[in-house]
């Protein structure tokens, strides 16, 4: 529904919400081998 409201195109909202999501994950294991490594050389 919310993807149909902001994009008029529930497709186009399908792909936008998967990238939010698959960005919030590669984001996360990113800090968390950044800080994985902070904590070796600390």
């Amino acid at each position: 529904m919310a993807g149909k409201v902001l994009f008029s195109n529930v497709a186009i909202g399908e792909y936008f919400r998967s990238f939010v999501a698959y960005s919030t994950i590669v984001i996360s294991l990113i800090m968390n081998i950044h800080n994985e490594k902070q904590g070796v050389s600390d």
